[in-house]
């Protein structure tokens, strides 16, 4: 038997509790050479320099100003498109891709791109019914996925009467999902 799904007004409930607890602090990421980055917030500035207490046990640790990046507001935890981010930064990309991946999305749009995070082993992404899913409709329509740039595509190709382009390009980056 399946668990239980969350009400959508629990839902809603928790992501208002964790708005109004973002909204107490001055959230930011802070560069860590073990996880990429971390979250904490900052307590004071002096200077170039921030005190920040970091979010996972509390260490406070003094840094150049610089060096932190903005956090986004918990709202945009999981965005199908990294480019509706308010703060637009290295940090904050990386986590909203590893929140994806961690939940199973390894599709994620970056404004006209499509970002593929490769999962290394089978996902049941490729099947006839979801190429179904994508047939005849528009990018927001469904998650991001590589049958939804395909799809445009075929549809441009149609209506323009000109032939279309997809790139495809690999990167090697390692983003941990613990």
């Amino acid at each position: 038997m399946p668990a239980p799904r969350p009400s959508q007004s629990a839902e809603a409930a928790r992501a208002a509790a964790a708005q109004a607890e973002f909204n107490e602090k001055k959230w930011v990421w802070v560069p860590d050479d073990k996880d990429g980055y971390l979250a904490g917030w900052v307590v004071k500035e002096e200077d170039d320099v921030g005190q920040v207490v970091m979010a996972a046990g509390g260490e406070i640790r003094k840094l150049p100003l610089y060096a932190l990046s903005k956090m986004n507001p918990p709202k945009f935890d999981r965005v199908d498109d990294i480019a509706d981010l308010t703060f637009l930064n290295e940090a904050s990309v990386v986590h909203n891709l590893r929140l994806r991946y961690g939940s199973g999305s390894i599709y994620t749009y970056s404004g006209l791109f499509l970002v593929a995070v490769n999962p290394y082993q089978p996902l049941p992404l490729y099947s006839d019914a979801i190429v179904h899913q994508y047939r005849g409709k528009r990018r927001d329509e469904n998650p991001p996925h590589i049958f939804a740039i395909a799809e445009r595509a075929w549809v441009n190709m149609g209506e323009e009467r000109e032939n279309q382009s997809i790139l495809i390009t690999y990167v090697y980056t390692v983003i941990s999902a613990t």
